[in-house]
């Protein structure tokens, strides 16, 4: 539902990828988007580098599914559903970056980028440094780990960090969930007027 309503929020004009890799995923998603021809489905999983990742399944809802082997996060979400465990799979996927997916496509950068990878945030970060390079490409990203190298990045390529309440983000130990980033000079930094704070 969410590539669906960024789909209709591009236009017909615009374009959406969409990246999934995950087996229990996919036959939705391919559902989903069946009506929406600005839609791009890519179904490989996303990091730093361009192969094969191995991809840990959970067969609870799907959305769990991480390349790190871990399962700090799912375990957390299992919690609050009132569960102990479920089985968890892998599976190797093919695995882009998004730099080489926007090459490969011919696009150029996107205006907005959403990124909620269970806790493979960073190094989804690292492999856009080409994008995070361009002038007013805005970001939301769910952060699960790595808070300060993500924090540094972000500040290095001269991005403002804000909450899901728009309040600025300008110390290490206040990022973590969706923290939504704007570059300084993007004119969608006046959304958030009077709340950067001079960050």
């Amino acid at each position: 539902y969410i590539s669906v309503y960024f789909a209709k929020l591009a236009g017909p004009d615009g374009r959406v990828l969409v990246f999934e890799p995950g087996p229990n995923n996919l036959p939705y998603i391919r559902k989903n988007i069946a009506t929406h021809s600005n839609i791009m489905l890519i179904e490989n999983a996303v990091a730093d580098f361009v192969g094969q990742a191995r991809l840990h399944v959970e067969t609870f809802s799907g959305q769990n599914n991480s390349i790190l082997d871990h399962a700090r996060i799912l375990t957390a979400n299992l919690r609050y559903a009132g569960l102990r465990s479920v089985p968890v799979y892998v599976v190797e996927v093919p695995c882009t970056t998004i730099d080489s997916a926007l090459a490969e496509a011919r696009l150029r950068a996107p205006s907005f980028v959403k990124i909620d990878v269970e806790g493979a945030e960073l190094l989804v970060l690292r492999g856009m440094e080409d994008t995070l390079q361009q002038d007013d490409v805005a970001l939301m990203v769910e952060v699960t780990e790595n808070h300060a190298p993500i924090y540094g990045l972000l500040k290095d390529h001269g991005y403002l960090l804000f909450d899901d309440k728009k309040m600025p983000i300008d110390d290490v130990r206040k990022i973590g969930g969706n923290v939504f980033c704007i570059k300084k000079n993007s004119p969608r930094a006046g959304l958030f007027q009077g709340r950067s704070g001079g960050t």
